[in-house]
């Protein structure tokens, strides 16, 4: 290390160091292969951020959807009515209310696709 002399160094993988002269132009058809293949060793990683960015845009797209609705629920109340008192009738039996509630709001369909998403990411 202290020392004048003139020795290749090997880099901590034990790949060989390249200096400014001794660095090699490459060509785009090797630059190419180079690329796929780390493509290719990482395609475990880029597949499940792909998985993890399609679930927070479809999360996000849900949740934006029902702060819409929660909004304009809010303001016209006389679309809200039927359902509140379809409830208020049938304390014990909202199954008779179940149609009114899926017309006014998300779907039940939507309801299972995020909750076995949240299933499959969440611990």
């Amino acid at each position: 290390m202290w020392s004048d002399e003139n020795t290749e160094t090997q880099s901590s993988a034990g790949l060989p160091s390249y200096t400014a002269s001794s660095l090699r132009t490459h060509s785009a058809r090797a630059v190419y292969r180079r690329v796929r293949k780390v493509v290719w060793l990482q395609w475990r990683g880029i597949t499940i951020v792909v998985f993890i960015l399609v679930d927070v845009i479809f999360f996000s797209v849900v949740f934006v959807y029902l702060n819409s609705i929660e909004q304009s629920a809010s303001t016209n109340i006389a679309k809200v009515e039927p359902w509140l008192f379809c409830l208020v009738a049938y304390p014990k039996n909202r199954e008779k209310c179940f149609k009114l509630g899926q017309e006014l709001f998300v779907n039940m369909q939507t309801v299972v696709a995020i909750l076995m998403m949240l299933s499959v990411f969440l611990p």
